[in-house]
């Protein structure tokens, strides 16, 4: 017996609202339902289908991100379903460059709702389309000859992040309370109180330094020029009120550095972040309702000021995190805090401007609207963003805005 069988070619098509054409992957059809069978004078059949000249074959399938996912909370009988998939658009007779100019086709192309379906060869829209996700555009991502236009389920509008995360490197190490001398790491104990110092005298003999402690102050006796950098670190580790204080070790490949006599020095930290490049960062407002952050390792530090490479107005071990001390190449992250109530917040963030704080609007200022507050509010801050933005759209990256 011979098997029959079919190859089905699917189809993507999005529709855009406000937009007069749909982009698809192949040709799509439409039924005219003007009557009963009649014939038109062109001889085309009432009631029948027709190729839709509006669709436009546009979509790029294999430069299209088309995964969506759920996920099932068993024990809260729902699904969360926060789904996005991104369409890459050939830019065909500019027609995807118009569409994203303001103005041209529409106002703005931003936030506009979308729907998706899942359609295949020959077959009739909207009859025999599957919808797979009606959202809004979230994103355009501009590529060479195409456009990715992200389009995502309103859920995650609520979800919206606001301030792209940024990470660069330590060039140089990141101290908190401590010193490096002759080959020796000197590191002040967590629990040591106060300013803790070290000092180096002669007067002792190589293998057998003696350690002494008064207040806060550690001094080992060594033998100027003979004793090594481990030497000193066995000492200080085998006097229990020294170890109270500081925790020594030797540097990598440092273990037999000569020892000199280092007149009394406070185990302090930098008062300068050194990195690879601050481009990115944000400043913080001037009336401390938005404030700036960076994370090294576990310690999270404020800043207040940036140059090219360095973050400077520094104070460490915020948030009831310990400082530490980091090596270079160590990640330098982001991290921004936002303080005052709900509405004035949402509001000045909105008013002030700033890519996709427009969608607060729908779900935060709208249903809280009552006194209005200065619009000029977080006008640098926001300025800032915009600079971030504008330069990342030019080198066409995708823009993510981090969690606050």
């Amino acid at each position: 017996m011979a098997l029959n069988y079919a190859i089905i070619k699917p189809n993507i098509i999005l529709e855009i609202e406000g937009v007069d054409y749909v982009f698809t992957v192949t040709d799509i059809y439409r039924k005219l339902r003007l009557d009963e069978g009649h014939f038109l004078d062109t001889g085309l059949r009432l009631d029948s289908s027709y190729i839709d000249p509006s669709a436009l074959k546009y979509i790029d399938v294999r430069a299209s991100a088309l995964s969506l996912s759920q996920q099932l909370f068993y024990d809260k009988s729902y699904v969360s379903s926060v789904q996005s998939l991104a369409l890459d658009i050939i830019d065909k007779d500019l027609i995807v460059t118009k569409l994203l100019s303001p103005s041209v086709i529409i106002e703005d192309l931003l936030s506009r709702k979308a729907k998706v379906y899942l359609s295949y060869d020959n077959a009739v829209h909207p009859d025999e389309s599957h919808p797979i996700l009606e959202g809004v555009v979230e994103g355009i991502d501009a590529g060479i000859g195409s456009v990715k236009i992200r389009v995502s389920h309103p859920d995650g509008l609520k979800r919206q992040e606001i301030f792209p995360q940024i990470s660069s490197e330590l060039t140089d190490t990141f101290r908190y309370r401590c010193k490096f001398i002759n080959g020796v790491k000197y590191q002040a104990q967590d629990q040591a109180a106060g300013d803790i110092k070290i000092r180096l005298i002669i007067g002792g003999t190589a293998g057998s330094e003696a350690v002494s402690v008064a207040g806060n102050t550690v001094t080992v006796t060594i033998a100027n020029g003979v004793s090594t950098a481990s030497q000193v670190v066995r000492a200080i580790n085998n006097s229990q009120p020294a170890v109270n204080l500081i925790d020594a070790s030797t540097i990598e490949d440092q273990d037999g550095y000569l020892q000199v006599a280092v007149s009394e020095t406070t185990l302090d930290s930098s008062t300068v972040i050194e990195v690879e490049t601050t481009s990115g960062l944000l400043l913080p407002s001037e009336d401390a309702s938005f404030k700036t952050y960076v994370q090294i390792d576990d310690e999270i530090i404020e800043y207040t000021g940036l140059s090219e490479t360095q973050i400077t107005g520094l104070s460490r071990a915020q948030f009831g995190t310990i400082g530490r001390t980091s090596d270079v190449e160590t990640e330098v992250k982001s991290f921004y805090r936002i303080a005052g109530s709900m509405k004035d917040l949402a509001l000045k963030m909105m008013l002030s401007g700033g890519k996709a704080l427009s969608q607060l609007w729908l779900f935060i200022v709208a249903p809280i609207l009552g006194g209005l507050v200065a619009a000029a509010f977080w006008k640098g801050v926001m300025e800032q963003k915009e600079k971030i933005v504008s330069k990342t759209v030019e080198v066409h990256e995708d823009i993510s805005i981090n969690r606050v």
